[in-house]
């Protein structure tokens, strides 16, 4: 009998003492909102040493001095490999230290386009060890130039040109309405204007460009419609009317309006 209490009371020590050390551990800050370089689980990074970040979170918030004493960093290669407690690409062990921002991967060399899973859990003020933070990830970029197979692809055709070779190029000038004697800036007021033009009808109409700007702002169409907008004579609008165009007599109708007297 006097066996069989004493085992019962080494049992109800065990059991206590686990249980007390699981509601130490519940009740230790948590790891969470863990970064590479800045971000959540980023793609490409291209830093051969990214800089791992997280922030204690604490349990009762209620409870003062709470703060980080050491922290464990585990990296796998794999998502299983994490889960099964297995760092095979870096594991710090114990650190003692509260830093949890920039701390910079330092374990196994990593390839290109390599994925990296990871996870933390720190330490408190009193020693107690927090559970493993929720996995976290990121993936390496292209360091080599063997690793790029793609070709650079870009436009065809030559830039734009600045806004003065734009409408200069296209033979354009500043017009008006003939103004009064005496008056050299033209009055506030909106002016209509009108060209007409012929285009041949057994050609094929490729591309066709209409180009205006104006002092305050204008509208325009060609052959009813609408083509395009502006309101700043510091910048010509080039708009695409090929569309509108055809290959007889076609007409480009635009109002300006002038609104400062200039």
């Amino acid at each position: 009998m006097r066996m069989l209490l004493t085992c019962l009371s080494v049992l109800v020590g065990i059991a206590l003492t686990q249980f007390f050390a699981t509601a130490l551990e519940a009740a230790s800050p948590a790891p969470v909102e863990l970064r590479c370089e800045y971000l959540r689980n980023p793609l490409g990074i291209d830093a051969h040493q990214p800089r791992l970040s997280w922030r204690m979170e604490p349990a009762d918030p209620g409870v003062r001095g709470q703060r980080q004493t050491a922290y464990q960093v585990l990296v796998a290669s794999s998502e299983d490999a994490l889960a099964n407690d297995n760092g095979d690409l870096w594991d710090t062990g114990r650190v003692a230290s509260d830093q949890s921002l920039h701390v910079a991967y330092a374990g196994r060399e990593l390839a290109s386009e390599q994925a990296c899973w990871w996870k933390v859990r720190v330490w408190d003020q009193v020693g107690q060890p927090s559970k493993w933070s929720l996995p976290a990830f990121w993936t390496m970029g292209l360091f080599e130039p063997s690793d790029w197979q793609a070709q650079w692809i870009g436009r065809d055709e030559p830039p734009a040109p600045e806004q003065e070779n734009e409408l200069g190029s296209a033979g354009a000038q500043w017009i008006w309405f003939p103004g009064e004697k005496g008056v050299s800036a033209a009055p506030i007021g909106t002016r209509y204007f009108r060209r007409a033009f012929d285009l041949p009808a057994d050609r094929k109409i490729r591309h066709g460009e209409l180009i205006l700007a104006a002092d305050n702002e204008f509208a325009a169409a060609v052959n009813g419609t609408h083509a395009g907008a502006g309101s700043n004579f510091k910048a010509a609008v080039k708009m695409d009317v090929t569309k509108s165009l055809r290959g007889s007599r076609n007409l480009v109708a635009a109002w300006a309006k002038n609104v400062g007297g200039n």
